[in-house]
């Protein structure tokens, strides 16, 4: 392996410092070595506007890469999971009880600046707005409740 040459600012580079592929690439070839073995590329899907996933059922999983803002109607009991969140990504998801409401709503576990989760209203109609930020591990929360 060649030995890593470091040039700090205004360092005048000399043609005996270039190696063959930097030539290569000036003459327009390919850059042939060192070669990448593996490449991972991690993409956010950030939609503009807002994504409905309808009518909860017992159970419903959020999916993150359906977009950063989500809407939820709750029409019975519901148990809420996650998935596809991306380290770093913070999302919103609107809960709206539906005109019946008074639907218990069970969130993922999440940490919360108190310690505590915020309990969501359930009233009929109520609007809840929950804000989530993932760190590749937890999720953090924060939560507004009884929009009206």
């Amino acid at each position: 392996m060649a030995a890593l040459i470091t040039f700090s600012p205004n360092t005048t580079i000399k043609s005996a410092d270039v190696n063959s592929n930097f030539a290569n690439l000036a003459n327009g070839s390919a850059f042939t070595t060192p070669t990448i073995d593996s490449l991972s590329v991690t993409t956010l899907k950030q939609v503009s506007g807002l994504y409905s996933n309808g009518n909860s059922s017992s159970a419903i999983t959020i999916n993150w890469a359906n977009g950063d803002r989500q809407s939820l109607t709750i029409s019975a009991a519901c148990t809420i999971s996650f998935s596809n969140a991306v380290a770093g990504q913070i999302m919103t998801l609107i809960i709206t009880e539906n005109s019946t409401g008074n639907y218990a709503i069970t969130l993922p576990s999440m940490r919360w600046p108190t310690g505590s989760a915020v309990s969501p209203t359930i009233t009929a109609n109520a609007i809840n707005v929950l804000t989530v930020m993932y760190d590749g591990t937890n999720y953090y929360a924060q939560m507004g409740v009884n929009y009206s």
